[in-house]
């Protein structure tokens, strides 16, 4: 049995598109006339297109200047008037600690080298701290800041009193160059 859509259906005529070159343009225009589909291929005119690029429009903005507002800072501890030599010293302690005793792992242990204050006769001193080197300098900075006459070696001193860890601070290392 034959099916009745194959009888019945029209085919696709072809049309031969080899007609162009490799940079031509072709237009293909359909027009239906009276149930019949004529079929025109014409070489399509080309159109410039043109870029419309906005002009670039520069501002100079000139910085304003900005000046620290140093009263939201709270006091230095050395400057707080009310409290004895050994209560600045605990409120140091503690606040080193806190710094340091931040979580540690991982970490990178810090080598600081430091000098004797007002001497040049002594070389430079090494010491290896077995803790953050984040915190360790966070912690130098904030000990800096609240003693009036700072020294290296007495921060790393305190270090090794208020964390307990005598073998976690080595205040002097020798250095050997074999190179």
């Amino acid at each position: 049995m034959k099916s009745i859509e194959g009888e019945n259906m029209a085919r696709p005529k072809k049309i031969k598109t080899d007609i162009m070159d490799e940079n031509e343009i072709v237009e293909v225009k359909v027009a239906e006339e009276g149930g019949v589909t004529n079929t025109e291929v014409v070489m399509a005119d080309a159109t410039a297109v043109e870029d419309k690029v906005p002009e670039l429009v520069t501002e100079v903005v000139k910085p304003k200047k900005v000046e620290e507002d140093k009263t939201r800072m709270p006091p230095a501890i050395c400057d707080i008037e009310g409290l004895t030599d050994d209560d600045k010293q605990v409120l140091m302690e503690k606040r080193v600690k806190a710094i340091i005793s931040q979580t540690q792992i991982p970490y990178i242990p810090a080598l600081i080298k430091f000098k004797e204050p007002g001497t040049t006769s002594v070389p430079p001193m090494f010491a290896l701290v077995d803790f953050d080197h984040r915190f360790v300098d966070e912690g130098w900075q904030f000990y800096k800041t609240n003693v009036k006459e700072p020294y290296v070696k007495d921060y790393l001193n305190m270090i090794v009193k208020v964390m307990n860890k005598p073998n976690k601070i080595f205040t002097r290392v020798v250095q050997f160059n074999y190179e």
